[in-house]
């Protein structure tokens, strides 16, 4: 093999593992993205009702608010390794 070979063939290998890692990279914020979604309806319907609460409306709430970060904050904890670990595989498998 030539010089050009080789610099064409590990070019192509570059731009495949960064290219698996950029895929892996926007999943990953799809998810995360999809997740605050949940918030952000919580808040927009939150700022519809305006005026005094009932002790059973202030609860609802509070409840919704943390099943909503509950979301985000496991997606974030899960998906982060799985993202971080086929980013490296991606390194390991394709050389």
């Amino acid at each position: 093999m030539d010089f050009w070979e080789v610099f064409l063939m590990s070019k192509t290998k570059f731009i495949l593992r960064w290219g698996v890692i950029l895929f892996v990279s926007v999943v990953y914020y799809i998810a995360l993205a999809a997740a605050f979604q949940q918030f952000d309806i919580y808040r927009q319907n939150e700022a519809l009702s305006a005026g005094a609460m009932t002790l059973d409306e202030y609860r609802i709430s509070v409840d919704s608010i943390a099943l909503a970060t509950d979301g985000v904050v496991n997606v974030s904890i899960f998906s982060f390794p799985v993202c971080l670990l086929l980013s490296l595989l991606a390194f390991k498998k394709i050389r």
